[in-house]
């Protein structure tokens, strides 16, 4: 519903029903007018239902935004004029901070650390300015980041595969930036890119971790040079 006020208005939208049980035409109609589904009868995972969407599209950049989030007006045309001042820039990561405390980070872009493990910038912090640069990072957060399909398409893993929909959902991000790092794409941290999460709103539980400690050591095992 954010998008609504969006001070960027060239886009086309796309929501994925990942198989909900309830209709959700009527609720896209109210809140995001325009807006064109794609349905999947079953839970397909979040990659699928992600690769869907991006095939369907046909601009310059791809901008993803979960369910659980809602967006600063000037959030989009922050991306976009971020990615344009970057040409190298495959992936744009956004400033997030929660929705339960408007004033504490989620994520101002994410890092890799040399133990192998990911993780957000300033995650739980205050924020008081102090990661209001722009400055290249790892990675962005899949949940509100911007992707230039021309990146895209050197990590296609085919049909249209950009992301691993082996992986189902969790890590699935991490795992495609190190892709576009090794095609020599960068990322870069967008502070102006104002975003609010709502943590774990639709997932979560015994099946969430059980994808995250999965696709952690997977996304380790083919990503990082023996010997590292």
């Amino acid at each position: 519903r954010s998008l609504r006020a969006s001070t960027f208005t060239d886009y086309q939208l796309w929501v994925v029903d990942d198989g909900s049980t309830e209709p959700i035409a009527p609720v896209v109609a109210r809140a995001a007018p325009g807006g064109q589904i794609i349905r999947f009868e079953q839970n397909v995972g979040l990659t699928r239902g992600l690769n869907a969407a991006i095939a369907r599209g046909a601009g310059e950049y791809v901008v993803l935004l979960n369910n659980d989030t809602e967006v600063e007006p000037d959030w989009l045309a922050s991306l976009v004029r971020c990615a344009d001042e970057h040409p190298r820039a495959g992936s744009v990561a956004s400033k997030m901070r929660l929705m339960s405390d408007r004033t504490r980070l989620h994520s101002a872009g994410d890092y890799y650390s040399v133990r192998g493990m990911p993780g957000n910038r300033g995650v739980w912090m205050f924020d008081a300015g102090q990661y209001d640069q722009q400055k290249h990072v790892f990675s962005a957060c899949g949940g509100a980041a911007l992707y230039r399909r021309a990146a895209l398409a050197t990590v296609d893993r085919g049909g249209g595969e950009i992301f691993d929909e082996r992986l189902f959902m969790y890590c699935e991000d991490v795992d495609l930036a190190w892709r576009l790092w090794r095609n020599e794409w960068e990322c870069v941290y967008c502070p102006d890119a104002v975003v609010y999460h709502a943590l774990s709103a639709t997932a979560g539980g015994k099946l969430a971790s059980y994808y995250v400690a999965r696709n952690l050591w997977l996304v380790i095992a083919r990503s990082i040079p023996r010997g590292v």
